[in-house]
């Protein structure tokens, strides 16, 4: 297919679709070189369908915990959930024991997908996922090995406690080779786009990991017994998302399922620089509460933290739509025009979606800390949640940077953060000394800035075609940055209504007319013309009622 004309200042238009994205089971392997799975699997409708799909499915969970948590706190009281807790953490990070290669899998697949190297898959499955179960044989044996040192000296477990919460750490340890193989199967089926399928599964079992441990307190409230439901679950999900790769990719049951050496080094080489991403970005996003502690107290890191973790949530959108483009990123490795297109698209939704959100909370931060945690909340916390509340909205950006990036080079992102690391301690520690909680939080937000910054000019290396796209993102995260800003010093409510109101009328007027593409603009008003008539069309009965 002949790329379209590209237009100066803008990214790409992105090329017709010729499925429409209506039917996306699995297909037997293109005779061309891929070009109709990558208009497939790369369709702006699809994408845009698994990035709500994403975001329903993490709603969903977080109101299961909503209700589920404060029942076990109830039922197992604070030493055993606070055990519980590390059992969820372990389960969680697990993933830094696969060395990257569940991110390795999906991304491969997706290559060979692009490529229309179909027939090489089944080869490539299973051999990340021998490794992926030997890897985690290794990590079940240290975890159980040095046990008996966390539940004994290291964690402050109540003494009477520390036999139950042993055998409940063993009990864990026998999950961690299931956990990482499940991170592999997820990430082949995401590779084909199968969000759907995914989340009918993740959903569900998170579920049930919450929901299991409250039927076993009808036993008794024992950690073996709820630890054990919480790694039934995840036994469970291995089983199904297994039986589901088998089902969406039938070549898997016949094609070769021995380890073909030739793949190993190249996954190996691609999971680490993820693992090194994995480990130090961890570091850079949590070591600032425990450099508050050290520095000033605890109370200040509740001060801090409180605002960081809620204004956190707003990621939510970022993280599922960078899961969702991630393989359509490595679907079209040898597209430039379409990755480009994709990535203008999914940092365009980011900010139109992320700014007027943000926009509220940075002009009302006092008044919404004063309503939910008090007035000493207000008096303390203000300028943190505007600082991180911007610094939020610049991540979420980087983040689908990040993803373009990782898609193609891994280790550029995984170098950035190391050289970060040292740095941001630097500025962290100083600014803190000088101004304490909000020093800190300039800080914080000072190093995703550049971060993303960072990010943006790499996606602009590897990727010539995003050259115009990026700029427009600079100029768009940059003037949104400067309106936020000026909303952190108004003072009086009317002047911050005023405000509020005037900077929206003026993001609604430059998204329209400098922002989105024309066919955003035709695709944005024709959803609104049809919500309009849909509102009209239940209003009459009740009219003529």
């Amino acid at each position: 297919m002949t790329p379209p004309p590209r237009r100066r200042g803008r990214a790409p238009e992105p090329p017709e679709d010729p499925s429409g994205a209506e039917e996306i089971a699995p297909q037997a392997p293109a005779a061309d070189d891929g070009g109709s799975s990558r208009a497939r699997l790369s369709s702006g409708r699809l994408l845009a369908r698994n990035t709500m799909v994403n975001i329903g499915g993490s709603v969903a969970t977080l109101a299961v915990a909503f209700v589920a948590i404060p029942v076990l706190i109830g039922g197992l009281g604070t030493d055993r959930f606070g055990v519980l807790t590390l059992a969820w953490i372990v389960i969680g990070y697990s993933g830094l024991f696969d060395l990257g290669l569940g991110r390795a899998l999906t991304r491969m697949t997706a290559e060979k997908i692009g490529a229309g190297k179909e027939d090489e898959i089944p080869a490539l499955f299973w051999t990340a996922l021998f490794i992926m179960f030997c890897l985690g044989l290794v990590s079940a044996v240290a975890v159980a090995l040095i046990s008996p040192v966390l539940t004994t000296r290291l964690l402050k477990i109540p003494e009477p406690l520390q036999a139950e919460s042993l055998q409940a750490f063993y009990v864990l340890a026998v999950s961690i080779p299931v956990v990482i193989c499940s991170a592999g199967l997820r990430g082949s089926l995401e590779a084909r786009q199968r969000f759907e399928l995914t989340n009918a599964v993740a959903v569900p079992m998170t579920a049930l990991s919450y929901i299991g441990p409250i039927v076993t307190l009808a036993f008794g409230a024992n950690l073996v017994y709820v630890v054990g439901a919480v790694v039934a679950s995840r036994v469970l999900a291995f089983l199904i998302y297994l039986t589901l790769n088998l089902r969406v990719d039938p070549a898997l049951r016949r094609g070769r399922k021995g380890v073909r050496r030739s793949m190993i080094e190249p996954m190996l080489r691609y999971g680490g620089w993820v693992t090194v991403s994995n480990v130090v970005t961890p570091l850079l996003t949590s070591i600032d509460r425990f450099v508050i502690g050290a520095f000033i107290s605890t109370t200040a890191v509740t001060y801090y933290a409180t605002p960081y973790e809620a204004v956190g949530k707003l990621r939510i959108v970022s993280q599922n739509l960078s899961a969702v483009f991630f393989p359509a990123f490595a679907l079209n490795l040898a597209h430039d025009d379409r990755r480009s297109v994709l990535f203008g698209r999914g940092s365009r939704f980011i900010f139109a979606t992320l700014f007027p959100l943000a926009l509220v909370i940075v002009v009302f931060a006092e008044e919404i800390l004063r309503l939910w945690l008090g007035e000493e909340f207000a008096r303390n916390s203000e300028h943190v949640m505007q600082f991180i509340t911007i610094g939020v909205v610049v991540n979420s950006l980087a983040q689908l940077a990040y993803g373009f990036v990782q898609s193609a080079r891994p280790d550029l992102h995984a170098k950035l953060a190391v050289a970060e690391l040292p740095l941001f301690l630097v500025t962290f520690v100083f600014l803190i000394r000088e101004f304490g909680i909000n020093g800190a939080a300039v800080a914080w937000t000072g190093r995703v800035v550049i971060d993303a910054a960072i990010l943006y000019g790499m996606v602009w290396w590897l990727s010539p075609a995003s050259g115009p796209g990026v700029r427009r993102i600079y100029w768009m995260a940059g003037g949104g940055m400067a309106v936020l800003l000026a909303g952190s010093f108004l003072g009086g409510l009317l002047a911050k209504a005023g405000f509020l109101v005037v900077a929206l009328a003026l993001f609604a007027l430059v998204l329209w007319r400098l922002i989105l593409e024309p066919e955003e603009r035709t695709v944005l008003g024709d959803r609104v013309a049809q919500l309009a008539r849909a509102v009209r069309s239940r209003g009459r009965p009740a009219a003529k009622a």
